[in-house]
């Protein structure tokens, strides 16, 4: 009786300290949601921390394991507040180090600075492969499995995972359901060696170097592409001319285009070409395997169902993992009841 009790007692001062801790992650939380709302000035593209891995900054962690007995509120973290800043770039080069590892690189100790570290993710050559479910995701990336930096830093199974059983008492901060938040991981991502392959040969084709061509200066050319290999089995009165955004080019998937044309199906000639892929090097030539096509031109030459451009899609600073925390952004924003995307 004396031991049942015991554990008992325990169980109960157990489930006390974590409840502790659990209202002082609230606290947290609320700390960073207001530092990403004064972000506004941020770029869309910028990717800042989710709760749980705020929660591991060293300056967090030691508020939030301090003793039950001391008070820990909105003013104890108004002190870390300066740090913020250095812990996120801490933060960042943290992942940007995990991505390097994934793409490999011969010299990664020759990427000193977030800089030079940048400047080697968003070769146009690499291309990341989620080995998850990416889809349409609640954090607005993409609704492609293949990734390009930077919108590969926000992909959905990076910062969730999934977890059935529920936390006593409960940890609404990180709480998703059926999901939790987890901290920022790469574990899922892959560096795609066939899409790498066709991007490099389409870069070479447009007489640039892939290992200088970024995906900026692949989006600067603003040209889409026609592929001479594309098939379809034709319906009445519509083309079958297709015309596509570099990133769609090199898709490895099928594509269908509209719920028009949601019959038929368009054969690319990524699976044309995979099959000459050989040592690693495939050779694309202009007019033979595709044709660039000025996007001016393009608008009025061809149907809308046709033109396959590249879909990448941001939930803007303020939203961006928020989405099961108690404040929503409508009173921040009045009127606004959902997340707005921002196109790439």
């Amino acid at each position: 009786m004396i031991h049942f009790m015991e554990q008992t007692r325990g169980k109960h001062l157990a489930r006390e300290h974590t409840a502790m801790i659990n209202s002082r992650k609230a606290v947290a939380a609320s700390l960073l949601r207001t530092y990403k709302l004064s972000s506004s000035g941020t770029p869309y593209t910028t990717i800042l921390p989710n709760v749980v891995d705020f929660y591991k900054f060293d300056p967090v962690r030691r508020l939030l394991d301090l003793p039950d007995e001391v008070n820990v509120d909105e003013h104890s973290f108004a002190s870390i507040v300066p740090q913020i800043d250095a812990s996120c770039q801490a933060w960042c080069d943290r992942i940007h180090d995990e991505l390097i590892q994934v793409v490999g690189h011969p010299d990664p100790s020759s990427l000193q600075t977030t800089e030079q570290k940048v400047a080697f993710l968003k070769l146009a050559r690499n291309v990341f492969f989620c080995e998850s479910r990416c889809r349409y995701s609640w954090i607005g990336v993409s609704k492609e499995s293949k990734l390009y930096y930077p919108q590969v830093l926000a992909r959905q199974y990076s910062v969730i995972e999934s977890d059935f059983h529920e936390d006593d008492p409960p940890d609404s901060t990180i709480s998703l359901w059926c999901w939790r938040r987890c901290a920022w991981t790469a574990k899922h991502l892959s560096l795609n060696n066939k899409a790498s392959i066709v991007v490099s040969a389409l870069i070479t084709a447009l007489d640039r170097d892939p290992e200088q061509t970024a995906v900026d200066d692949m989006d600067k050319l603003e040209q889409l592409y026609q592929c001479s290999l594309c098939e379809h089995n034709g319906f009445l009165f519509v083309s079958g001319k297709v015309i596509y955004g570099w990133r769609a080019f090199v898709s490895k998937r099928s594509t269908q285009l509209s719920v028009i044309v949601v019959f038929f199906q368009i054969r690319h000639l990524r699976d044309e070409h995979a099959l000459h892929v050989e040592n690693n090097i495939l050779t694309l030539m202009t007019q033979k395997d595709f044709e660039a096509v000025p996007m001016s031109d393009a608008d009025g030459k061809l149907l809308d169902w046709y033109k396959e451009r590249d879909d990448l899609r941001w939930r803007c600073l303020r939203c961006r993992h928020l989405s099961s925390e108690t404040e929503t952004c409508s009173p921040f924003f009045p009127g606004i009841r959902f997340p707005l995307l921002k196109r790439a």
